[in-house]
């Protein structure tokens, strides 16, 4: 027998478009803060639009626009609480879900208006830089689908 929306609601058992969307969106801060190391180990200046704030790079990330290649931690810390509250089945974890959508959006908007995707566009190279980076913006896309598909499962239920 097939399961459908209305099961999921009847029994205990996570659906799969939840499970998607906790795991793609709890994966991204985890993913950001390594690759928030990687772009400290190599020196990359911390802009956001060509804004510059003179903070160092640790500084940058804990409290000023992120590093070159993620956004600043006080930005990836509300991922936690509202993946959290999200999978609750009320109409605040649909607005929760509905908020870590808007904020991966957010996410997806710094990385695809970095200035280093110039850089990398210019060096003409695909190396571990550019692979992260490419992450950066497909990750957060992820969570607006999954995010998307568990809104609409709980809709139609």
């Amino acid at each position: 027998m097939k399961n459908t929306a209305n099961d999921f609601d009847n029994k205990k058992e996570t659906p799969p478009s939840l499970s998607r969307f906790v795991i793609s969106a709890l994966f991204y801060p985890i993913f950001a803060v390594m690759a928030a190391l990687i772009s400290m180990a190599e020196q990359m200046e911390p802009q956001f639009l060509g804004i510059k704030t003179g903070l160092d790079l640790i500084k940058n990330f804990l409290f000023g626009v992120g590093t070159a290649l993620t956004p600043p931690l006080s930005l990836l810390v509300w991922f936690v609480p509202l993946v959290w509250f999200g999978r609750s089945r009320s109409n605040s974890g649909t607005s929760a879900i509905f908020f870590t959508m808007l904020l991966s959006g957010l996410c997806f908007l710094n990385s695809l208006l970095s200035p280093i995707n110039r850089q990398i566009i210019d060096a003409g190279e695909f190396d571990l830089v550019a692979m992260i980076q490419m992450l950066m913006m497909l990750i957060p896309l992820a969570v607006i689908y999954f995010g998307f598909t568990e809104i609409k499962r709980r809709v139609n239920r």
